[in-house]
């Protein structure tokens, strides 16, 4: 379920997808754990346009401070991890886990 109120993530990939999303944007007050976590903060933001507002300006503000936004940084670290895989493809090794991190944060 979406709504402008919330999301309620439930057990499908794209509501972990949403919640998630609403997560990385420093949003947690738009997931709702429950169906009557989920409907409530709806109708009060429809009562309460003041509130609407509120969420509105926090989304602005935490858009450009996010790294979900940031795709530069993502950008640079996809890369990052793309040569660090053909490195180890090139020196023989397995396959394993990888982390992206950005170039400019390894010292």
């Amino acid at each position: 379920m979406w709504c402008a109120a919330g999301h309620l993530p439930g057990t499908t990939f794209p509501g972990r997808v949403a919640a998630s999303l609403l997560g990385a944007m420093e949003m947690p007050e738009l997931i709702a754990a429950n169906l009557d976590a989920y409907e409530k903060p709806g109708s009060s933001i429809g009562a309460r346009s003041a509130r609407l507002k509120n969420i509105r300006e926090k989304l602005a503000k935490n858009k450009p401070a996010t790294p979900l936004f940031d795709t530069a940084r993502f950008t640079r670290r996809l890369e990052a991890a793309y040569t660090e895989m053909w490195g180890r493809w090139l020196r023989g090794e397995t396959p394993s886990a990888l982390k992206m991190t950005d170039p400019a944060d390894v010292k």
